[in-house]
């Protein structure tokens, strides 16, 4: 079919000579052949071919004006798209009728000289082909439509099967007309692909060391698919030096350690029975909280809780059993030590008050405080809830009790010049051996009902005794030490909290 033009979506009458008219769709595809390859045929779609009512005119237009006429004049009339045609005066006898003309014509092949009809043949009355042709080697005689869309699934499936393909089958389904694309699954190395937006692979296998994104604080984000919903799982930021941030946990296997530090000077492990925190460096390990801290069991069991500005707190079963406090500590229930207990010291001596130990019950047949040998049988120390206390005594009768085999060790007094210095507490049982004349001091450390006393032994040479006047004596005459060589005298007091009151004297006795 040569020089075939659609106008006005119809197929050229002048080549489907005698054949109806074929109408084209914008949708149908013709098939055109190269001129100078007959071998080459493209595929146009109609739509690209057919001109419009008003291109078709005007080249009709430009074909019929100002042209060489004679005996017409023609006008194409753009406006509206039609042609005026004017014929000018005949050259015959206009009297009458003409029943031939005078110069025969040949119209579509047939002379006509106007002396009889003749028949030609209308492409709008054709029903066939005058010739049939062949289209992409389908048989084309206009008496019904052909389908090219087996002949073309056909070439293009040619052109993809039987070739030489690299780390891609191809594979042409003619029962379908689909092309099959399988990527081999081990691809060589790649290079290079140039910008990604997207790219879907199952499994990704890295021989080189970077995972980058050159972004300016351009975050590495790692999703995947939970259950049918897009998780991010970890982010990597940037913009905080590479902080990584969980979506949940990060769980390690068995041994697997936490390092912090560039010396991995804090590890975190579990071994499989046990877990560990190691602080592996030099320095403090610091556990704080703002808060409050607590040590105890998984299950919520409180073991050791410390609170900020509060209470230090120990606990055995979850019950609380010693408390710190603002002025010392708190213990719950009975205590028992196994081995040496250690010392009271009082830190702050300013306040007067001295060491206080305040132990077990105020009953009056119960023991408030109770020491005892290490077998446990001896009675070293007692004192019960009433007040009373004894010494090698369990069960103290008096105010103090001391058994019959307890000695009270005597103390010497201390001499500064000629002072004597008394410490009532330390040296309840105290003796002097003058070497010059005395005065014995203001004792220090006075207890009320507190008893004293003191032996004075004169040795070859007999010295005064002189006393305070806070010591009161019988008569309010204070004594005369004996003034004998080798004799011994003893006094003994009482305080009844504001002088020392004289309540026993023994003088002039021989030493022994």
């Amino acid at each position: 079919m040569a020089n075939t033009k659609i106008t006005n979506r119809v197929l050229d009458k002048t080549v489907i000579t005698g054949q109806s008219a074929v109408t084209v769709a914008d949708g149908d595809y013709i098939l055109v052949a190269d001129a100078s390859d007959s071998s080459a045929l493209k595929k146009v779609l109609a739509s690209d071919l057919i001109q419009s009512s008003e291109e078709v005119a005007d080249i009709v237009g430009a074909m019929v004006s100002s042209n060489t006429e004679s005996g017409i004049t023609v006008a194409y009339q753009d406006a509206d798209n039609t042609i005026d045609f004017t014929v000018g005066t005949l050259n015959q006898n206009t009297t009458g009728s003409a029943a031939t003309l005078t110069t025969a014509r040949t119209i579509g092949g047939t002379s006509f000289d106007g002396s009889a009809n003749i028949a030609v043949g209308l492409a709008a009355t054709a029903t066939a082909l005058a010739t049939s042709r062949t289209i992409h080697g389908v048989g084309f005689d206009g008496t019904a439509n052909i389908d090219l869309s087996e002949v073309i699934s056909d070439t293009v499936g040619a052109m993809f099967s039987s070739n030489t393909e690299t780390n891609i089958t191809a594979t042409y389904q003619d029962s379908d007309n689909t092309i099959d694309l399988v990527v081999d699954a081990a691809q060589p190395n790649v290079t290079s692909l140039g910008t990604l937006t997207t790219l879907d692979v199952d499994n990704i296998n890295f021989n080189g060391n970077t995972i980058k994104s050159t972004d300016s604080d351009g975050d590495l984000i790692f999703q995947g698919n939970d259950g049918g919903s897009t998780i991010t799982a970890l982010t990597l930021d940037m913009s905080d030096a590479g902080s990584a941030i969980f979506n949940h946990d990060a769980v390690f296997a068995d041994n697997g350690r936490v390092l912090l530090g560039s010396s991995s000077d804090l590890q975190l492990v579990h071994d499989g029975s046990n877990s560990y925190i190691d602080d592996a460096g030099t320095g403090i390990l610091y556990v704080r909280g703002n808060n409050k801290i607590i040590l105890g069991k998984y299950t919520g069991e409180t073991m050791v809780e410390a609170n900020v500005d509060g209470a230090v707190e120990l606990y055995y079963d979850n019950a609380k059993k010693l408390e710190t406090t603002s002025t010392g500590i708190t213990v719950t229930g009975s205590n028992s030590v196994d081995g040496y207990i250690g010392q009271f010291t009082q830190a702050n001596t300013s306040n007067g008050d001295g060491v206080k130990v305040q132990i077990g019950s105020a009953a009056a047949s119960e023991y408030a405080f109770d020491v005892r040998s290490n077998a446990g049988s001896t009675q070293i120390i007692s004192a019960k809830g009433d007040g009373k206390v004894g010494i090698g005594v369990a069960s103290p009768v008096t105010g103090l009790t001391v058994a019959s085999s307890t000695n009270i060790t005597q103390q010497p007094l201390a001499t500064s010049g000629t002072t004597i210095s008394w410490n009532a507490l330390t040296h309840a049982n105290a003796y002097l051996v003058p070497a010059a004349n005395l005065t014995i001091d203001l004792p220090t450390n006075p207890i009320e009902g507190a008893i004293i006393s003191v032996e004075i032994a004169m040795n070859g040479t007999p010295r005064t005794i002189a006393w305070h006047t806070v010591f009161e004596f019988a008569a309010s005459t204070a004594p005369t030490a004996t003034a004998t060589a080798n004799k011994t005298d003893i006094f003994t007091f009482r305080y009844n909290g504001a002088v020392w009151q004289e309540i026993g004297r023994v003088q002039n006795m021989a030493q022994t």
